[in-house]
Formats: structure tokens, C-alpha cells, sequence
């Protein structure tokens, strides 16, 4: 059996939708025990099904949201607003590493669950608290959602052709990059913890952190005091760090920054008058006849099919490489050959899902999805007898009464 980096290290997430939930599935992927706590309720995400209409078939009318969100963990349900509950709850951080949540801030504290109340029951447990806006400013107890942190971070105004309204992602960014931050977060105060003998709260919201996947551009103003423009396709900066139509009507990136590979590019496709432009040596001189540049690698692209483009540019080491669709990415070698994808086989489907796994690889810890995400209350028996030390007399007082 392979060695798993966080063996030994246990988790309570208690958290909804993507951003924590995802930061405790990543940290099951690298070896941790993940036990997830809902109300009998349950997370909203095993019933949202508005963000894609096709329908995935899968088992008691769970959702691809929660599966994706929820893999490897075991699941137990929980009222927090009941003192039993909060007894067990208690009982449950005692003999936990780490205690992590995504709930609006405000409301672990009222339920007794905040970083002082759990830090008095486990001195050593790491809080990692993920939030919409951060827990301080005049905003901090606004609700907030994926899509608005990224309209508030300003990436929107870099997405999409220069001239065209704002541009929207679809695919709840911020609310990845927040959870990748998260269990960062969390894996460096564990480290911190080992080293130094401290724990601490780890504190993630999803503004800060989608600011931060855009901080070349937030960089960049902080330098200039001048609004970043959008790429316009017709009018780029460099007409060979652009997008474009193929014979075929599929569409192909070229990324050729440098001045330099205009030359490349013309003498390669047969122009040599606009290879031997000196013009074209510095960016200003391309800058200044962009346009006509544009249009020129437009009308060559178009000459051939993407695939013929392909092979042409990795035969010269041009940098360029597919716009792809989604059905592209799922059968694009780099991915697969990368440990990109996982494939796991779902009650209610005959043949298995492909998706996508870690965005890291350990070579000698790797990371591993051995679990599809839990039913609700799953693992109530197990968690509750052999860590909480209920009996099962109890135990069934216990779901009779409601709180579990």
C-alpha cells in the first residue's frame, strides 16, 4: 500500500458548496481522514442541479456538484443547535487535527463553533475558516457567491474580446482557487504546527484569493494606475500571442510573444518581405501595424486544417497549441499521461467517469481517490460509535430525537 503524505491526520469539514468542500476533498486525496458534517438537511450542493441541464443519471439523485465536491469522505449528519450535538461535536474536535468551514462568518460562533470555542476543547487544532469577503472590513458579513467575487476582483474586465460587455467564466473559478488556497493554507499550518508546536487559524476568502489568480493584472495597475485593455483579436498586441480560425473552423492559440517570432512565423509560411522587415524587430514597430499583421496570420491559418497546423508548428517548435473543447481536453494525451484525469465507477452508471483529479502529482506520496462522495448521514454508526464513544442504544436515541 502507497504512502499517503497526511496518513494519520484527520479532518472535520463542516461546509457546503465548493470552496471548503473542495479544500477538504484535496486533502483527502493526499491521504487524509475526511469526515464531513451536515445537517439532516443536508449540503445544498447534493440537490443543486441549475448549472448544467444535462442530466448525469446518478445514484439516489445525488449531483455531479456533489460528487465532484465531495469525494473520499465519510459523511455524518449533525444539529448543531442541539447541546447533545454540540457535545458530540466536541468530542469529535478533541481527537481531530483540523476543523474546517465555509459558513458565512458569524454563524460558527453563534453555534458554538468558532476558532476560540474549538481552540478550548483542542489546543492543537488548526481552524481554517474560508470565507465570501474575509472576516474583517464593512463587508464581511455580506453574503457572497462564486460569480460576484470574480465581478468584485476585476477579472471580468479582462475576459472576453476588447469592446464586448464584461466577461463572465462559467465553472465557479473563485470558488476553486479559494478551496486550492485553502488546503494550502491548511498544509502549511500542519507544518507549522510540527515544527514550531502552535496552531492557529488558517483564513481564505474568495476575493483575496481570485485577486490573487489575477494578480499579474492587479500587479500590473498597481504600477501604471492604468486600466488593463482586454485583447482585442483584430488588433492584439502581438499578432502571434492571439487566437484564430482554421480551415476547418476549429480554432488554434499561438503563443509566440517575442518580437522575434515574427520573423520565425513569416519565414516559416512563405513571406519573406515581412520576415526581413527590421520594423518587426521591436515590439513598438509591431505594435504600429498590428493590424495589418492580424489579418495576414488570419488569412495564412486558414489555409490549413488545425491538425495540419499542429504538426506544421511542433515540426519547427512554434509555440501554439489547440483551443479545446471540453471533449478535446478529455482525450488530450498531456492530460491523461499527466495523472490529469481519475476514473471511477458510479452506482447507477455502466461504464466509468472520467474526471479530473489533484492539480498536483507526488511522485513517491501520490494522491488517490479511493471513495465516491458519502450518501447523507453515511457513516453516523461508525464515526459516532468508535470516535465518540456512543452506544448504540444511544445511538438510536439519538436519530429518533433528531440529532443526528
Amino acid at each position: 500500500m502507497e504512502k499517503k503524505v497526511l496518513e494519520g491526520i484527520r479532518v472535520l469539514e463542516w461546509g457546503m458548496l465548493q470552496q471548503g468542500p473542495v479544500a477538504s476533498a484535496l486533502l483527502a486525496d493526499l491521504g487524509a481522514e475526511v469526515i464531513k458534517i451536515e445537517s439532516k438537511q443536508g449540503d445544498n450542493s447534493r440537490y443543486i442541479k441549475i448549472f448544467y441541464k444535462q442530466q448525469s443519471g446518478l445514484h439516489n439523485g445525488s449531483t455531479t456538484y456533489f460528487e465532484s465536491c465531495n469525494r473520499n469522505k465519510k459523511g455524518i449528519t449533525l444539529d448543531l443547535k442541539a447541546p447533545e450535538g454540540k457535545e458530540l461535536l466536541y468530542k469529535l474536535v478533541e481527537k481531530s487535527d483540523v476543523f474546517l468551514t465555509n459558513f458565512r462568518p458569524g454563524v460558527p460562533e453563534r453555534l458554538g463553533a468558532g476558532y476560540e470555542d474549538l481552540k478550548k476543547v483542542n489546543p492543537k487544532i488548526i481552524y481554517a475558516y474560508a470565507t465570501g469577503l474575509g472576516l474583517r472590513g464593512p463587508d464581511k458579513d455580506a453574503a457572497l457567491i462564486d460569480f460576484i467575487a470574480m465581478a468584485r476582483s476585476g477579472v471580468m474586465n479582462s475576459v472576453g474580446n476588447a469592446g464586448d460587455p464584461p466577461g463572465f467564466i462559467q465553472g465557479a473559478f473563485c470558488d476553486q482557487i479559494g478551496a486550492i488556497c485553502t488546503a494550502f493554507g491548511v498544509v502549511s499550518a500542519l507544518m507549522a504546527r510540527e515544527r514550531f508546536g502552535i496552531s492557529q487559524m488558517v483564513e481564505v476568502n474568495l476575493l483575496t484569493a481570485f485577486s490573487n489568480l489575477n494578480w499579474i493584472n492587479v500587479n500590473q495597475y498597481a504600477w501604471t494606475h492604468q486600466e488593463i485593455e482586454r485583447n482585442d483579436m483584430n488588433s492584439p498586441s502581438n499578432p502571434l500571442s492571439n487566437y484564430y480560425h482554421c480551415k476547418d473552423g476549429k480554432w488554434i492559440m499561438l503563443g509566440a510573444y517575442l518580437p522575434k517570432f515574427i520573423k520565425t512565423f513569416f519565414t516559416l509560411t512563405g513571406y519573406p518581405e515581412i520576415a526581413k522587415n527590421e520594423k518587426y524587430s521591436t515590439q513598438e514597430g509591431i505594435i504600429e501595424d498590428t493590424v495589418m499583421l492580424t489579418a495576414k496570420v488570419r488569412e495564412i491559418l486558414l489555409t490549413k486544417n488545425r491538425s495540419e497546423w499542429i504538426v506544421f508548428f511542433k515540426a519547427n517548435d512554434f509555440m501554439m497549441g489547440p483551443v479545446n473543447t471540453y471533449e478535446d481536453l478529455m482525450n488530450d494525451p498531456q492530460m491523461i499521461e499527466n495523472h490529469g484525469f481519475y476514473e471511477f465507477r458510479f452506482p447507477g452508471r455502466e461504464d466509468p467517469v472520467k474526471l479530473v483529479g489533484a492539480p498536483f502529482h507526488l511522485t513517491e506520496t501520490p494522491c488517490s481517490i479511493e471513495k465516491i462522495a458519502p450518501t447523507l448521514g453515511e457513516d453516523n454508526d461508525e464515526v459516532y460509535t468508535t470516535l465518540c464513544g456512543v452506544s448504540k442504544e444511544k445511538l438510536a436515541n439519538l436519530k429518533e430525537r433528531n440529532i443526528i
